[in-house]
Order: C-alpha cells, then structure tokens, then sequence
C-alpha cells in the first residue's frame, strides 16, 4: 500500500519556498530561502530537538532544493522557478493523528518553518496545517523500514539492551560457566530496573 509499510507511515511533502527578500526580525535583510536554511541549520538536534515531543515519530528530515543536478550533455541544463522545502518523516499511525499531534506539541516551530513556504498563512491553526500538508503531500510508493511493526519505544529498548550488552559480553569472555550464569543473571536484573530510553535518545 502507497505510503505504508506495516504499522509504518511515511510522509513525504513538498513546499514551495517564497521568492524575495524581508527584513527580518533582527533588522537584517535576508531571503527567504536564506532564513530557512539558517533556521533549520541551528535547530537542536538528538533529544533536544523538537520532534522528540512527538514519541511516534521514527525520524523526520528537511532538505531544501534550490537547484537541480546537471550531469552534461547530451542532458539539458533546468532552471526551478523557486526553491522547494522538502519533508520526509516516518512514524507509527496514520497521517491526520499525526500531523494533530504534531501542532499541538511544536506548533511554534512548524509555523517558523513553514512562514517561509508559499501560502502557509492561507490555513491556519491544526486543521489548516493539515490541509496544508496533506496538498503537498506526494505518495511515497516504496517505503522501505527496517522494523516495520515496531514502535519507536521497541526500537529505543532494542537499541538500548544491544549497547548495554556489548560491554557485558566483553568482559565475559574467558568466565566459566558457573560465574557466567551469575554475572547474567545480575546483567538481566540490571536491565529490567533501567529506565527506559526517552523518545530522541543518542543510543
């Protein structure tokens, strides 16, 4: 099924970015394009980032295209009349869910995204920002997920338990069989009483 696999989601969008220049905030004058790119650069990344408040989502990535490749002739050299946002993302659930949660949780840094796009203020609040992206929105007909039934907290305990392990195997290698057991069993227990990974943890 186009833009499923699984339990998986993947969106894919893509937004016109307005022409022109502004004076920003600071004073300064800037492009849109510009401000975006500066915009997107310096947001928090790993568990700071703003999409660590949406626990579902798997990753969620912005490209900004402001050119297309040429590879020479015999190939033809294409100009684009704007630049375009695009926005990948695959999480658990369904789209409108989703993008729901989404504005409730970082609204304020999805309308700072998005303020650079084409006719963004046309749609206000939650249910514009879904109308928005949904007419953006192109079908991802081949989604590829490596673990497509697995919630992001299965995924973050996997994660966790193969680093955790790693050290314990290590330091295992040449105990015998009685004192192995023990230090397994005492692994296991340590394990159990950790606190799960938090949504945009580094593992």
């Amino acid at each position: 099924m186009p833009d499923r696999n699984g339990s998986a989601y993947g969106l894919t969008a893509i937004f016109p970015i307005k022409n022109g220049r502004f004076t920003s905030s600071d004073g300064y004058e800037t492009s849109y394009l510009e401000n975006l790119q500066s915009y997107l650069a310096g947001m928090p990344q790993a568990g700071g980032g703003p999409f660590a408040r949406a626990p579902i989502t798997h990753f969620s990535r912005f490209v900004v295209i402001d050119r297309l490749g040429y590879n020479g002739e015999p190939s033809k050299a294409e100009d684009l009349r704007s630049a375009y946002l695009l926005w990948t993302c695959c999480f658990n659930g369904d789209l409108l869910t989703y993008l729901g949660g989404l504005y409730a949780t970082m609204h304020q840094e999805l309308s700072e995204i998005f303020e650079h796009c084409v006719a963004f203020e046309d749609y206000p609040g939650e249910e514009g920002f879904t109308r928005y992206v949904k007419y953006c929105q192109v079908t991802t007909s081949f989604l590829f997920a490596d673990y497509p039934d697995a919630t992001v907290e299965d995924v973050l305990i996997s994660l966790q338990l193969r680093k955790n392990f790693m050290p314990f195997a290590r330091q295992n290698q040449d105990t015998d069989a009685a004192t192995l057991r023990a230090n397994f069993e005492k692994w296991v227990r340590e394990v159990e009483d950790a606190d799960p990974p938090v949504p945009g943890a580094v593992l």
